[in-house]
Parts: C-alpha cells; sequence; structure tokens
C-alpha cells in the first residue's frame, strides 16, 4: 500500500510539472523568469516541471503562480 502511494504522489508531481511548463510556454516565460517571479531557482522549478519534486509550500506557490498568470 505504500507503493501504490509512492506511485500516485508520483503520477500528480508528473501531472502536476507537465500542466506548469505548458502554462509557462503559454505565456512565453522562460523558466529562469517564473522562476525568479515565484522566488524559486530554475533548478528546482525544472525538477518541479519533470515531475522530480513539487514545491516546498505547494499552496504559497500555487497561489503565487495563479496570480502570476493570471496577470499575463
Amino acid at each position: 500500500q505504500g507503493e501504490e502511494r509512492m506511485d500516485n504522489l508520483n503520477q500528480k508531481q508528473e501531472r502536476f510539472g507537465a500542466k506548469l511548463a505548458e502554462c509557462r510556454r503559454n505565456k512565453n516565460f522562460t523558466q529562469e523568469e517564473l522562476a525568479n517571479r515565484l522566488g524559486v531557482t530554475p533548478q528546482a522549478l525544472s525538477k518541479w516541471e519533470k515531475g522530480l519534486s513539487s514545491p516546498d509550500n505547494f499552496c504559497v506557490q500555487l497561489e503565487k503562480l495563479k496570480q502570476l498568470l493570471k496577470s499575463f
């Protein structure tokens, strides 16, 4: 059951990452530009987009992302 939970988490991270990359590209941001606006490193953003990790403060970062992407 623990392994199944990890698979589910990995799938969610991958879906989030794919959607994040799609939104970023649609707004014509580079990874560096978006990372700077979110206050994270480009390396962290790259890992999010690849589904290798997710934001530490997920809800806070998600709200920042929503506001940022709406404004452009």
